[in-house]
């Protein structure tokens, strides 16, 4: 079990403190040998932007991106494409592709800042470049996992690589709990609230992970249990187990 507390993570504030990024791992001008991705994941950010900022075209090439909505509203801008709008909780895919594409993101409400959470993945085979997205309406306990990355109506696809992202939200019952398929490995992000993490499943070692804070589960385990606060959200990416962390 790999713990990654909120106080840990790698802080940079961009374009005159219009932008400040949260990373879970080594990205942009944050490097850490010691954390430079888990598993598929390579880069898990929280990107906050202040009212009427808009980055420069920045290349994404060979990678697959999901961006999650957590508040506001993001305008994405493909160079080449016509902008688009997507509200909270939508969820947007990018599929790079060989070639690449250059990409913008905006906040363009003079208001209100834009959260976003911006998961980066190995790169799934593609030779065409690719921006998709999904909204929904969150569910309470287990129909909370409502944004599986599989090959199906309604979600988003990250094959070949066999990843899926699950959004989970608010009221999950007391205990909570996800089996975990052989020779796989899972994150956590706790986006909102608190839970307790039980570390032996026998309820005497517990760990209280609270907003910002993540963990990873390694193949050693076959299961994630833990109690949920009333209103969290999180975030678990359920992938392949390459070596063991």
């Amino acid at each position: 079990m790999y713990i990654r507390k909120k106080k840990n993570k790698g802080v940079s504030v961009r374009q005159s403190g219009q932008i400040k990024s949260l990373h879970s791992f080594s990205f942009y001008n944050y490097y850490d040998e010691n954390h430079v991705g888990y598993g598929d994941i390579l880069a898990f950010n929280q990107d906050v932007f202040s009212p009427n900022t808009h980055t420069g075209f920045f290349p994404i090439k060979g990678h697959d991106v999901v961006i999650f909505v957590r508040e506001g509203r993001l305008t994405l801008h493909v160079k080449g494409q016509k902008k688009l709008a997507y509200e909270r909780h939508d969820v947007v895919l990018i599929k790079s592709g060989d070639f690449g594409m250059d990409v913008s993101i905006i906040n363009d409400i003079s208001h209100k800042d834009l959260e976003v959470y911006v998961l980066y993945f190995k790169s799934t085979v593609s030779k065409k470049s690719v921006v998709q997205h999904v909204s929904y309406t969150a569910f309470e306990g287990l129909k909370s996992i409502i944004l599986p990355t599989l090959i199906s109506h309604g979600h988003l696809s990250l094959q070949p690589s066999d990843v899926k992202v699950f959004y989970l939200s608010e009221d999950m019952g007391s205990e909570f709990v996800y089996p975990k398929g052989k020779n796989r490995k899972l994150w956590v992000e706790v986006l909102k609230g608190e839970l307790e993490l039980d570390k032996g499943f026998w309820g005497e070692n517990l760990t209280t992970l609270q907003a910002g804070d993540a963990v990873g589960l390694s193949e050693r385990f076959n299961k994630l249990i833990f109690e949920a606060k009333t209103g969290v959200e999180a975030i678990l990416v359920d992938m392949p187990s390459d070596t063991d962390t």
